[in-house]
């Protein structure tokens, strides 16, 4: 330990003393460090961090394939279909956007809404925050409901944030409907691009065949795979009935909730990590040929050191010390750069999806841009830290100072450009490849909203 903080106070003491390049190649390890925790802070908070729903793995979202065209909607004796006869799933829900006319107010507004059936909420594992959860009975056959839930922002904006909200009356579409519950203030839904204000039970009728307006979101049994769930609702739809005229019978695609939720995203966001990767490799290099430009101009130096009684793993030491610390350096400006960069970022992924999973500097973010600064730190320093701890000490010694210095060619120089150059060249083929499958991501019509559903009123 003695040992390590002496190499820590020289490295510092020799870090200091040259600025100019300490600046130049922290800044460079910024850059590349900070773009990396960047994407791993937008990778962690859509794909890695678990949805923040009891038992998020467990739900599913639900839509048919016919000919080949995928629609997020079912009709209505779909889903009570596949509640009757699926024994896959432990519940289904149905839900929709919509908006909705509120009076009774000094001034009519526009109410953004979701119709969805009474078990919604429990397939989420959400409960109110103040009164109680939609019921069965508040969609009675007709679809004359009374009842409403609000969200916490709504009622804080609408409502005026009053203590007794529940019992008062909100005249939707011309209806009266009594407030029976406020959605907890953590709650968003992230299908919908917007935050809804209420939200209305509806009654499933049978008989409304053939129009497809409702998105089925699943929460799969105990011990249910994905795939089994899938069979089992193929099965299920033979017991639906025959499909109308002219129609053929769909199939049934199952996906997980996240996975539904992050498709248009996730093949970016690892692509462009991948090529944010083949920078910070490319930046390794060229501060391994700085490093080792030094090295070679401080041979002198630890030839003394050695004839002094260093070993060559202490020499080795040194070297990599020295190295990690400036990987440190860039890492905290890399974090500064970050927060900007986070920034960005947000204005390039959904927002309905970053009500749910906020880009932040979490300790899990926290503890990579650590970890990636020492990694890169041990990543370039290790070429010239093995030069220096093993060469040959005599004939250093008696050369001149200026003659050691004086050595501008060495095959590990020569070996790093060629590193480099390797790497951009890859970096330029894969920067295209990239783009070109941005383009075909976006070109791709996935065949249904991709927001859940279309608006009805």
């Amino acid at each position: 330990m003695d040992s390590l903080l002496q190499d820590l106070r020289y490295a510092i003491r020799t870090l200091t003393r040259t600025p100019g390049f300490t600046l130049a190649a922290g800044l460079t390890l910024a850059l590349v460090i900070g773009a990396n925790a960047v994407l791993f802070s937008a990778i962690h908070a859509m794909l890695l961090r678990p949805l923040p729903f009891p038992l998020p793995e467990s739900l599913v979202r639900i839509w048919c394939v016919q000919e080949s065209v995928s629609h997020a909607s079912v009709a209505p004796p779909e889903l009570l279909g596949w509640r009757e006869h699926s024994k896959g799933f432990s519940q289904l829900a149905g839900f929709g956007r919509t908006s909705l006319n509120r009076t009774g107010t000094d001034e009519p507004e526009r109410v953004r809404a979701a119709r969805i059936t009474p078990n919604f909420f429990s397939v989420l594992g959400v409960q109110p925050a103040q009164g109680r959860d939609l019921r069965e009975e508040d969609a009675p056959p007709g679809g004359d409901t009374s009842v409403v839930l609000v969200s916490h922002g709504y009622w804080q904006r609408a409502l005026g944030g009053v203590p007794d909200v529940v019992g008062q009356t909100l005249v939707l579409n011309g209806r009266s409907h009594t407030v029976v519950g406020v959605l907890p203030e953590d709650f968003s839904f992230p299908e919908f691009a917007e935050d809804t204000d209420v939200w209305v039970p509806e009654w499933q009728d049978p008989q409304r065949h053939g129009n497809h307006y409702q998105s089925v979101l699943g929460r799969l049994a105990p011990g249910v795979s994905l795939e089994a769930a899938r069979a089992d609702l193929e099965r299920a739809a033979q017991g639906i009935g025959h499909p109308e005229p002219g129609q053929k019978r769909h199939t049934v695609r199952v996906t997980g909730w996240q996975d539904h939720l992050t498709t248009n995203t996730r093949d970016v966001l690892w692509m462009l990590w991948v090529a944010v990767g083949f920078v910070l490799l490319i930046a390794c290099a060229n501060v391994a040929n700085l490093m080792l430009v030094r090295t070679l101009s401080r041979q002198r130096d630890g030839a003394i050191r050695a004839a002094l009684g260093a070993s060559q793993g202490r020499r080795l030491q040194q070297s990599l010390v020295e190295s990690v610390l400036l990987s440190l350096f860039g890492g905290v400006l890399g974090l500064l750069l970050m927060l900007w960069g986070m920034e960005l970022v947000r204005t390039l992924l959904p927002a309905s999806m970053l009500r749910v999973a906020p880009l932040e500097l979490n300790g899990t973010v926290l503890g990579f841009s650590v970890l990636l600064s020492v990694g890169t730190g041990l990543l370039f320093g290790l070429a010239p830290a093995m030069h220096a701890s093993g060469m040959n000490v005599l004939p250093l010694l008696r050369q001149s100072g200026s003659a050691v210095g004086a050595r501008s060619g060495h095959p590990l120089r020569s070996a790093l450009v060629m590193v480099q150059l390797a790497l951009a060249l890859v970096l330029m083929v894969g920067t295209g490849l990239i783009v070109r499958s941005l383009q075909n991501i976006q070109a791709v019509d996935p065949g249904f909203d991709a927001e859940g559903s279309s608006p009805r009123s």
